[in-house]
């Protein structure tokens, strides 16, 4: 019996013909493999698929484009490209680098814009392809593809971002944001002979956002869409959407084809950037262009999932990107050199908790921040859920009068013993640090600063080398008092995670609920809470959004991760000194 998990060569086949692919058809292929999900066979089955619907007489096109240069990174007039159509691989995905591979296979000798083809037509398409005057122009596989009546584009699995025949629209409407204004001298090899062409290329770094002109086509009716196995499939017809593109670009709109959204890059590709992603994704102001993690595969996984381009070293992918903004999302061990080398570029941060592994870090970090005048945000999310922010208003107007005693709890059961949690130099500490954080935010954001600490902490449950548990006296510099307990090792911690006892009443906050009381109340009142985490995480990414774009004023700070931290670091102290330890208050 079939596993209908998985995609078939047929499947493949017969998808692209309901879509309206016919023998004969030449067809320009972008390409997702693992948007298909579990595809039999792989990349070649795909290929296979593709050669079977269009026929002998017909013709298999695919972007095989390349960036190399000596230095390694863009080219430009003072690093020509390198190109060696047999051996240079591209990044545009397996599929396209399996059918480069493939035998009968050509490539066009572009040095940096190369079509690899297989079909009737292949060779008429392709040649004299580094002749042409831009890389996507006239006299490019490109071009001639847009004067075909049987010529198509094919996305399996992804967007129109991906779409070089665009490129081809804005080379011929001479857009002027596209090309670098002289030509440089590329150096081409062919079975070991070089020789130098003259080639203009891209400008690189400006972004675009092709998939604006999705309601366009569909409107124009040039574009069908449809699904095979997990994978959403869009089928242009190649003549009819460059001229709807032209036309919207030169009469609606010259910047129609320009991304203005903000540029995001993902520093970590482990768990919690999973949070950051989608919350990224669920704002259409933010463009995820690049992700980054020392496991290659982890940010490639994520780079096909989400479009963008991967990277194993964070200095590379900010060398190679124009990023507005990065979160960061590795272990805190990690976290003050990417900080620090992000900031001096003037990149704006969003870095998760803790800061750093020590306030000597953090302060480095937000000093670099203040230097070159850009975002430094820590990951507290707790100030973004509705039942905090009306816990603080409930306070501030005075509600249950003054505070005189608050417990915070954050608890449950989480092995952490094959983790790096539990890993001193790479976390910084237990759970201490790991929760803590957050409950010095929220006690700092609720009830002002901290005026000392006392602290207990230990290693009950769990065969670790730090602490699973702690518990923190505070004392406020307001006056009031407070208790936050902290455990890896408590399976059914107290369902209110926080309690605010007053002079005239008191607020309870846990799970999905709010509730508060005053002496002028005859009963408790709750309040259900809109947000979930997810929910959280969306309008936290969408506050550093907008402190990117709009200019707000940050309601959570680099300074805030270092005051938690200079709290967290007393906390350490007392215990190991049996005293309790004044906060240091910056003037």
């Amino acid at each position: 019996m079939r596993d209908l998990g998985k995609v078939t060569k047929e499947d493949i086949e017969s998808g692209l013909r309901e879509l309206g692919l016919n023998k004969g058809d030449v067809v320009l292929v972008h390409s997702s493999l693992s948007s298909f999900g579990c595809v039999m066979g792989g990349a070649d089955a795909v290929i296979d698929a593709l050669l079977e619907v269009v026929g002998d007489e017909g013709t298999i096109m695919v972007p095989t484009l390349t960036r190399v240069t000596k230095s390694g990174k863009s080219p430009s007039m003072d690093d020509p490209p390198i190109f060696d159509p047999e051996n240079t691989p591209c990044w545009t995905g397996r599929i396209p680098e399996t059918l480069r591979r493939r035998k009968g296979a050509i490539r066009s000798l572009h040095p940096t814009h190369s079509i690899t083809a297989i079909g009737a037509k292949a060779e008429e398409l392709l040649k004299e392809h580094e002749k042409a005057i831009t890389p996507c122009g006239k006299g490019s596989p490109y071009g001639r593809l847009a004067e075909l009546d049987n010529g198509y584009i094919l996305f399996l699995g992804v967007t129109l971002g991906c779409g070089t025949l665009f490129h081809h629209v804005e080379e011929m409407a001479d857009v002027p944001y596209h090309m670098q204004k002289e030509p440089v001298e590329a150096e081409i090899i062919e079975r070991g002979k070089r020789r130098k062409v003259k080639i203009k290329i891209h400008a690189y770094g400006t972004p675009r956002n092709f998939s604006r002109m999705e309601p366009i086509l569909k409107k124009a009716g040039v574009m069908r869409m449809g699904t095979i196995g997990n994978s959403t499939i869009r089928l242009l017809k190649a003549k009819e959407a460059v001229n709807s593109t032209l036309e919207a670009l030169k009469e609606k709109d010259p910047e129609i084809l320009l991304d203005k959204r903000t540029r995001i890059g993902i520093i970590g590709c482990g768990g919690i950037a999973a949070a950051h992603i989608n919350a990224y994704r669920e704002n259409d102001s933010a463009n995820l262009v690049s992700f980054c993690d020392a496991d290659m595969e982890k940010a490639k996984e994520c780079a096909d999932k989400f479009e963008g381009r991967f990277y194993s070293d964070y200095r590379e992918m900010i060398e190679k990107e124009r990023l507005d903004g990065v979160s960061i999302c590795t272990p805190p061990s990690s976290h003050k050199d990417i900080a620090v080398t992000l900031l001096s570029r003037g990149i704006n941060v969003l870095c998760e908790k803790p800061l750093a592994i020590s306030a000597f870090q953090a302060r480095q970090m937000a000093d670099t921040a203040t230097k070159n005048n850009v975002l430094l945000l820590t990951a507290f999310k707790f100030r973004f859920f509705d039942k905090v922010l009306k816990a603080r208003e409930l306070i501030s107007q005075g509600v249950i009068g003054r505070v005189i005693m608050f417990r915070n709890m954050f608890g449950g059961a989480i092995d952490m013993s094959k983790r790096w949690f539990s890993k001193r130099e790479i976390s910084g500490g237990g759970v201490l640090i790991d929760n803590g954080v957050h409950a010095i935010d929220l006690v700092r954001f609720l009830f002002g600063e901290v005026k000392s600490v006392s602290a207990r902490i230990a290693t009950f449950a769990q065969d670790i080398e730090v602490e699973d548990t702690a518990r923190l006296l505070l004392e406020m510099e307001n006056g009031s008092l407070g208790t936050v307990d902290l455990s890896w090792s408590i399976p059914y911690p107290q369902p209110f995670y926080l309690e605010i006892y007053g002079s005239k009443g008191s607020i309870m906050v846990g799970g999905d609920i709010l509730r508060y009381r005053s002496r002028e109340m005859k009963d408790w009142i709750e309040e259900k809470e809109k947000l979930d985490g997810e929910g959280a995480f969306v309008r936290q990414i969408g506050h550093f959004l907008n402190c990117i774009k709009r200019k707000e004023t940050p309601i959570v700070n680099g300074i805030d991760g270092l005051r938690a931290l200079e709290v967290i670091e007393a906390a350490y102290k007392s215990n190991e000194e049996k005293v309790c330890v004044k906060i240091h208050q910056p003037k």
